[in-house]
């Protein structure tokens, strides 16, 4: 199974790229600083959704 990371996955386009990707048969990661996503459920758009601030290096690593 592929992967993939989908940074700013809680926003609008995110959600869409997140959802598409989930569809096609991909393992997605979403990456946001927000606790949740504005308009999907995040089982709906993402296998793992983790919310962090990409600026902050000890989330990152």
């Amino acid at each position: 199974m592929k992967t993939a990371l989908v940074l700013g996955g809680g926003g609008f386009i995110g959600g869409h790229l997140g959802k598409r990707l989930k569809e096609e048969g991909f393992y997605v990661r979403v990456v946001d600083i927000k606790p949740e996503h504005e308009f999907w459920k995040h089982e709906e758009i993402c296998d793992e959704y983790i919310q962090a601030d990409l600026r902050d290096s000890r989330k990152v690593e």
